[in-house]
């Protein structure tokens, strides 16, 4: 049986969005996505994925929807997923740093809202090959990772395997983390229909 599962990442640190703007985004796109989990959340919850950095400025701006995604994810209409505390791409930046990352992430997240996520949206989809030990050492149990691009480096790889999860080892002495595809054709589709579907508000040039 295949799932499907639909995942939202709510970034506020997207170069192109100025600090005064955050407000906007947090009204305009973050509520409503909120209202859709409230709306149609069912036995497969919605993922919501942000970093620590994100979290920490919705809180600070709208600490309102603090307890609605704590509500939501308590009720099973939202999974929270990490992308750790800020997203920082693994192959350029040293061990310990990517560590780190990942682990403050998981504690503003457990400061926040109570609990710290087991899923990791690897940042920007670009994987390193020391990224699911520092994932394990922070207390993850599922890495999410852009299917394609893995598969142009394997084309002895069946076109049915992007729809198979797969199990990555830590070590002889530990539980293996689960590897869960995402699809980059997709989502890539998807935005071109939410910017099709416009017009939204305009954000300011300041």
């Amino acid at each position: 049986m295949l799932y499907v599962s639909p995942l939202f990442h709510l970034n506020l640190s997207f170069s192109s969005i100025p600090p005064s703007e955050y407000p906007t985004v947090i009204e305009t796109c973050y509520e409503p996505l909120l209202q859709l989990a409230v709306d149609y959340g069912g036995s497969l919850p919605i993922g919501i994925e942000m970093s620590g950095w994100t979290l920490e400025r919705i809180r600070d701006i709208r600490p309102d929807i603090i307890a609605t995604l704590q509500a939501l994810s308590d009720t099973g209409r939202i999974e929270i997923i990490s992308g750790g505390y800020n997203q920082i791409i693994f192959p350029l930046a040293p061990w310990q740093v990517n560590r780190a990352n990942l682990l403050i992430g998981q504690q503003v997240f457990k400061e926040i809202l109570g609990e710290a996520p087991t899923t990791l949206l690897v940042p920007e989809q670009c994987w390193s090959d020391a990224l699911p030990f520092a994932a394990h050492d922070a207390g993850f149990r599922n890495i999410i990772m852009e299917y394609h691009n893995c598969a142009v480096l394997h084309p002895e790889w069946d076109a049915e395997e992007r729809y198979r999860p797969q199990l990555i080892s830590v070590g002889m002495d530990t539980e293996p983390l689960n590897l869960i595809w995402s699809d980059g054709l997709l989502w890539q589709r998807f935005q071109r229909h939410v910017q099709a579907a416009g017009p939204w508000p305009a954000l300011s040039k300041e």
